[in-house]
């Protein structure tokens, strides 16, 4: 049994036809918009089951999870926009003491 049900509104699945057919978005936020419109379980959704939405967009079991997961505690911009990534020093090309040098 699910833990997170979708249930769309006709806005929200209607917003989220607009960006898979533009196809404008980047290629994750369209695939994030599929998965939510097939796992939609209102009346006007498919309702699919996670295992059906995996086989037909070739994604992993733990990305449908997820993204039924953020959608449903934060929302429709979380779920389909990446999480901003904390920097990471070894990236930094410039350590601390020579950036106070500069």
């Amino acid at each position: 049994m699910k833990k997170y049900l979708v249930q769309l509104s006709q806005e929200q699945r209607q917003s989220f036809q607009q960006i898979v057919t533009s196809g404008v978005a980047s290629a994750r936020k369209i695939m994030h918009a599929q998965i939510l419109l097939k796992a939609d379980s209102s009346e006007a959704g498919p309702a699919w089951s996670d295992e059906q939405i995996q086989q037909t967009f070739g994604v992993g079991l733990s990305t449908v999870e997820r993204v039924r997961k953020r959608f449903v505690e934060k929302g429709f911009a979380d779920a389909l926009n990446r999480r901003p990534q904390p920097e990471r020093p070894e990236k930094r090309k410039i350590a601390g003491m020579q950036e106070a040098q500069l």
